[in-house]
């Protein structure tokens, strides 16, 4: 578990949250993460392996053998799963409103989340400031399956995108989620 006290913390490039890995602040807009980089495609947050699954865009997919390894001895590469992103804002810096103070100015541009992976939950989360998208998720199939004893459904409660450029949620997976506000 990573806990960050309440205040504003200024990165330079992702984040990249792991299997297992809890992300908790003391509560939306008390901890705040800014993207105060430059260039674009970056993220506040994205999974581990991101590159790796993203590399096709959606519309295309996955064919079946992309992501399988020529070598039977090495395995695919696996998604992350069950971490947890909680009480925390997200700021991509991006000065899509110019005239707004809570903005950043330049060439800052981040995505708010960057995910592809299963089982994770985001809870008590604000994302803005974003010049492309607020949220990006999506699960295949070679991503690797749940195992008996972990479930598939990511869960997002009490989540809020905000003054986005582009696209606020793209949502391509995990299937069967959960939505509360």
């Amino acid at each position: 578990k990573v806990h960050l006290p309440q205040g504003t913390y200024r990165i330079t490039s992702a984040l990249v949250i792991k299997t297992g890995v809890h992300i908790e602040g003391d509560g939306v807009e008390g901890t705040i993460i800014k993207f105060d980089g430059t260039g674009t495609g970056n993220a506040v947050i994205r999974s581990d392996n991101y590159a790796t699954f993203a590399a096709k865009s959606p519309q295309i997919g996955y064919e079946q053998d992309d992501l399988a390894s020529p070598d039977p001895s090495t395995p695919s590469p696996q998604a992350p799963h069950s971490f947890t992103i909680s009480d925390i804002t997200l700021d991509g810096g991006y000065d899509y409103f110019p005239g707004d103070a809570s903005v950043g100015s330049g060439n800052r541009s981040a995505n708010g989340l960057q995910l592809c992976a299963y089982g994770y939950t985001l809870r008590d989360l604000r994302v803005r400031n974003c010049r492309e998208d607020g949220i990006y998720s999506k699960w295949q199939v070679q991503f690797g399956t749940p195992g008996p004893m972990r479930t598939m459904e990511a869960r997002y409660t009490n989540v809020v995108v905000s003054k986005i450029g582009q696209n606020g949620i793209m949502f391509y997976g995990p299937h069967d989620s959960h939505w509360n506000s």
